[in-house]
C-alpha cells in the first residue's frame, strides 16, 4: 500500500472513531404549530385578565381596525414560521418565505403612513405608562420561548432570524395592545405601544449573532 493511502486510511479511521448518533431536526412547521398555540392561547389568557378596552364591541365593526389587526396578526403568523425554517441552515430551500412578513411589514408602513397623513398627528411627552406593562406581559414570556427554541438550531442567517423573531413577538404584543387599551391616539400607539418592540428589535437584532450562532 502506498504511503499516501495509508494516510487517507488512516484520517478515514480517525474520523469514523469520532461519529456520534444525530438527531434529525423536526419539520420546522411541528416546531412552529406548538409555540403558536401556546403564544396564541397566552396573549388570549393575558387579554382576559388585563380585559379588553370598553368599546371592543363597537371596534371589531370598525373595517380599517379590522384590517389593521388581521394584517397584524399574518405578519406575526408568517415571521414565525419563517423562525423555524431559518433555524436550518439552507431554509430548507424555501427563501420565497422570507418576503412574506417583509411584504406584510411593507403594507402595514404605507397603510400607517397613509392614515398619519390624513391626520394631525402628534407625539405625545414619552414617561412611565401602563400600556409598557402590559408590553412586557405580553412579550416577554412567549419571547423567551422562541429564542429558546430558535438557539436549537443551525442558522446562517442570525440577525435575519433575529429580525423574525421580533417581529413575531412585536406583532403579538401589538395585537394584545390594541385590544386591551382604550386610546385609538397615533401618537399613544406609536410611543406606547410600537415603541416597546422597537427597543426589543434593537436588542435582538445587536446580539443576534451572539444568541443565534453556531
Amino acid at each position: 500500500m502506498k504511503p499516501s493511502e495509508q494516510n487517507t486510511d488512516g484520517l478515514i479511521d480517525k474520523l469514523v472513531d469520532h461519529l456520534e448518533p444525530v438527531t434529525p431536526m423536526k419539520h420546522p412547521l411541528w416546531v412552529a404549530l406548538p409555540w403558536l398555540c401556546f403564544a396564541i392561547a397566552y396573549i388570549g389568557l393575558s387579554i382576559a385578565i388585563l380585559n379588553t378596552r370598553p368599546d371592543f364591541a363597537e371596534k371589531i365593526a370598525h373595517m380599517p381596525y379590522i384590517i389593521e389587526i388581521s394584517t397584524v396578526f399574518l405578519l406575526s403568523l408568517s415571521a414565525a414560521l419563517t423562525s423555524m425554517w431559518l433555524k436550518t441552515p439552507d431554509i430548507r430551500g424555501q427563501k420565497y418565505m422570507l418576503y412574506i412578513p417583509l411584504a406584510l411589514l411593507t403594507f402595514l408602513c404605507g397603510f400607517a403612513a397613509y392614515f398619519l397623513s390624513e391626520i394631525n398627528f402628534n407625539l405625545p411627552h414619552i414617561h412611565w405608562h401602563m400600556c409598557y406593562l402590559e408590553a412586557l406581559i405580553f412579550a416577554v414570556i412567549p419571547a423567551t420561548a422562541l429564542i429558546i427554541l430558535s438557539t436549537k438550531g443551525k442558522t446562517t442567517r442570525p440577525y435575519m432570524l433575529g429580525l423574525m423573531n421580533t417581529l413575531t413577538i412585536g406583532a403579538l404584543g401589538y395585537i394584545g395592545l390594541r385590544i386591551t387599551c382604550a386610546s385609538d391616539d397615533p401618537g399613544h400607539i406609536c410611543v406606547y405601544h410600537a415603541l416597546p418592540y422597537i427597543v426589543f428589535a434593537l436588542v435582538i437584532t445587536f446580539i443576534g449573532n451572539r444568541i443565534y450562532r453556531w
